[in-house]
């Protein structure tokens, strides 16, 4: 795609798209290094627009990430991302609706829905997501995490049910919210409908949910100790009927399944669980639409394409077509090197193809002069996707790129290291608006000092439980990273070993050189700046979170 360039005028700029693309790692990108051309679109935003080439997620994986892209704040700030965003000072979309922007968000994904208060500041707002997505969430990473230390002896019985009293009662209002909701918007024609989103009978889940609602409500303890000491099931309708969905009885995948998992595992092919997700092709359709509408106002529209997520990895060299036979047995012929995932390579050609179609909508409208077009990953990817690797701060996990584009602003490649964080702070700047001080990152439209120290951190695997769980951060200052792990809570979290890397010589961080004098300095330096945000953040959460 060929773009025209006549000169920085950020005062033409009258609207903003944003889009998140979920998994997208800078090494997908040529500006990463990557010879192929497998999105030549996102390339070509990339070629002639503003790329960051050195920039991080602060953290890995999705609900851990998006904070920072909305609100310009680190992971772990306001008390963390057990909130979202709920108590965080300011989002982009309330930035730019006090800047005269209609906002509309699409959010096909529930760490970025309305739970987490990632509606804020939108004049509409469409969560586009299965409401058995939002159950995994409360069955696979909260209850299990919680019932494993009660199992543990390291939660009391009372403080067990405390915990899981005020989060079941929070996911339970949720669930019949998004029930109900779903059911509106079909009803109203709000939104077109998805067999991803509506297959589910809500009239009974609705009915099962009010009379679960009311037993527990009338002793909360007592129903904690019969129905949630124990694993549950983390699907959505055989938890409440003790029945699976028709849909999925009848699944091809779900018959795939079946077949042993160590066969699975041996032959190199993960499945993914969030099946069921809206495709890139009908949030196209749902931005283009919104394009349509407002045409004629300054407007702000966000979604979340998760193509590349969903996809069911099987791994196989990064080379497709050619290396396609490779498929399946890379990973058993040589599994100590890293694997990209072919199915990836198409899910994000499909993306790359929809991003052209919004890019033909906006030149229809004539309004693609006057677009700001912004493009990150709010992660990158590994192929280690087990449990114990969630939070992970690896290059792999969390270098992602970050695209401006306008056709009359200049190009440029930003090599300094930069983060998520950053994105909301350059979007006010691009667009002429002032500085919010409520954002903690900075523009990039002047050049950020290389010596700027870039702060990762996590709580993970599991809830962002400041309680139980030692904080995990990295800091990467110039070619060097540091991943730094706070002692003191080997009871319940696994001892890891500190880490620092010369990124330049190591960029898939293979040597530690943690313990080499050569380093001392540095590593010195880059663990004070750990300790004090380390420090910073216990001082703040003295006492035990607890979900408000």
């Amino acid at each position: 795609m060929d773009f025209s360039l006549s000169g920085n005028n950020s005062s033409r700029i009258q609207n903003v798209i944003f889009l998140v693309i979920d998994c997208l790692s800078t090494s997908f990108l040529k500006k990463g290094g990557n010879s192929l051309d497998i999105c030549p679109v996102i390339n070509s935003l990339a070629d002639n627009g503003i790329v960051c080439v050195n920039a991080r997620s602060h953290s890995w994986a999705t609900q851990l990430s998006c904070p920072s892209i909305f609100t310009s704040t680190l992971p772990l700030d306001y008390g963390g991302y057990d909130f979202g965003i709920l108590k965080r000072p300011l989002s982009i979309a309330e930035a730019l609706k006090d800047n005269g922007f209609y906002t509309v968000g699409f959010t096909p994904n529930p760490w970025g829905g309305e739970f987490y208060g990632y509606d804020r500041g939108f004049d509409e707002f469409y969560e586009l997501f299965d409401v058995s997505k939002f159950w995994i969430i409360f069955s696979d990473i909260y209850h299990r995490y919680y019932v494993t230390l009660f199992k543990q002896g390291i939660l009391s019985r009372q403080n067990y049910c405390r915990i899981m009293g005020d989060l079941f009662d929070k996911f339970l209002q949720e669930l019949l919210r998004r029930c109900n909701q779903i059911s509106h918007d079909l009803n109203a024609k709000r939104c077109r409908y998805d067999f991803s989103i509506h297959r589910h009978d809500f009239t009974l889940y609705q009915s099962i949910l009010k009379s679960i609602q009311t037993e527990f409500r009338k002793n909360k303890t007592q129903y904690i100790l019969a129905h949630l000491s124990d694993d549950i099931s983390n699907k959505f309708r055989f938890f409440l009927t003790g029945q699976n969905e028709e849909s999925d009885r009848k699944d091809l995948l779900a018959s795939f399944l079946r077949i042993p998992s160590s066969l699975l595992k041996r032959l190199g092919v993960q499945i993914r669980r969030y099946r069921h997700t809206v495709s890139t092709d009908y949030l196209r359709k749902e931005v283009n639409s919104a394009i349509g509408r407002f045409s004629q106002k300054p407007f702000f529209i966000w979604t979340h394409l998760f193509e590349i997520h969903d996809n069911i990895s099987i791994p196989g060299r990064f080379g497709w077509p050619e290396d396609f036979v490779t498929l399946g047995f890379q990973r058993m012929l040589d599994y100590k090197n890293p694997i990209k995932s072919v199915n990836r390579i198409f899910a994000l050609r499909l993306i790359d193809k929809q991003i052209a179609e919004i890019i033909k909508k906006l030149k229809s409208e004539n309004l693609f002069e006057k677009t700001l077009i912004v493009i990150c990953g709010d992660h990158g990817f590994t192929a280690k996707h087990t449990e114990e690797n969630l939070g992970s701060l690896s290059e792999e996990n969390t270098r992602v790129p970050i695209i401006f584009f306008n056709p009359n602003m200049k190009n440029r490649i930003i090599t300094e290291p930069c983060g998520l964080q950053d994105v909301a702070p350059t979007i006010l700047s691009l667009i002429g608006a002032k500085p919010r001080p409520e954002f903690h990152g900075q523009s990039l439209i002047e050049k950020p000092s290389p010596d700027r120290p870039v702060i990762l951190e996590s709580l993970c695997p599991g809830p962002g439980d400041f309680s139980f769980k030692a904080v995990n951060i990295a800091v990467i200052r110039g070619k060097n990273k540091l991943i730094w792990y706070e002692p003191g809570y080997e009871n319940t979290c696994k001892k890891r070993q500190n880490s620092f890397f010369d990124l330049e010589n190591d960029p898939k961080e293979s040597v530690n050189l943690y313990g080499n004098e050569k380093y001392k300095k540095e590593i010195c330096e880059l663990e004070t700046i750990a300790t004090e945000r380390c420090n910073l953040l216990r001082q703040k959460t003295s006492e035990p979170i607890q979900l408000s």
